[in-house]
């Protein structure tokens, strides 16, 4: 036994199932206190819950039923969803769901598509002119260029500049002060600079200003999930209806109006 409590008693299995088989010495004495505390706690509340509430406000029976009843329904329902759910989304299908809402796709923030990189600082001139050069090609072939060379060089670089990205969570990579974004954003295209001993490059592909439109490819995976959520309220829809209608067919349920 671990603990007693009033007539409650802890086991030491039920605290041994309580500690993860990889834990440290230390850390297992210091989840079996924090265990033991926190059930010794739970069982003096629940004592004197026990003690001072009346035999009515005990009675949970019918929340109880409640609930086992939602859960059976949200089982049945999952496992439906998993069976007969149609989980493929054509791009035709994402295309066509945002030219008829793009209303409802206005961007809450900037957003940007980029491609930029971060060299340590003691990088020999030489090859800091290599990449900048490369850097600011529009040659073939740039981005496998920049990233066999920031590889050589152990520096960090970004270059799917493809994907769009919130400017404030390109900022936790590249430490810029900007104080008005769409100024910024209207002005510059190409940014150099050193800072704490680090060298950044940054390219601004693209950007698109907040309250526009957002684009397509930004919302792909949105768009998805709308859709895939319309079809499971559809499927239930339909379930619940197919089954409601076939019960009053066989007669299984009648309904006795006042």
């Amino acid at each position: 036994m671990a603990a007693k409590a009033f007539e409650k008693e802890l086991t030491l299995d039920e605290l041994r199932m309580a500690i993860p088989d990889d834990a440290s010495e230390n850390d297992s004495i210091r989840l079996a206190e924090t265990f033991i505390n926190s059930w010794v706690r739970e069982q003096v509340v629940l004592s004197h819950a026990e003690r001072n509430l009346s035999e009515d406000q005990k009675d949970f029976s019918s929340q109880i039923e409640n609930y086992r009843k939602s859960l059976l329904i949200y089982a049945y329902e999952n496992e439906l969803i998993r069976q007969k759910l149609d989980t493929a989304v054509s791009d035709a299908e994402i295309a066509s769901y945002y030219e008829e809402n793009t209303d409802n796709f206005q961007l809450k923030d900037y957003i940007v598509r980029v491609s930029f990189a971060v060299l340590d600082g003691g990088i020999p001139e030489k090859d800091v002119k290599k990449f900048r050069k490369i850097f600011s090609s529009d040659e073939p072939g740039r981005n496998d260029g920049v990233e066999n060379l920031c590889q050589q060089l152990n520096a960090a670089c970004f270059t799917n500049d493809t994907l769009w990205l919130y400017f404030n969570d390109l900022l936790t990579d590249i430490p810029l002060e900007v104080y008005n974004t769409e100024a910024f954003l209207k002005k510059y295209r190409k940014i150099e600079f050193e800072k704490e001993g680090r060298l950044y490059f940054l390219i601004v592909k693209e950007y698109k200003l907040k309250d526009s439109v957002s684009p397509l490819s930004f919302e792909k995976d949105n768009i998805r999930n709308i859709i895939l959520n319309r079809r499971k309220t559809e499927l239930l829809t339909k379930m619940r209806n197919d089954l409601f209608n076939d019960a009053f067919r066989k007669k299984d349920v009648e309904i006795y109006a006042p």
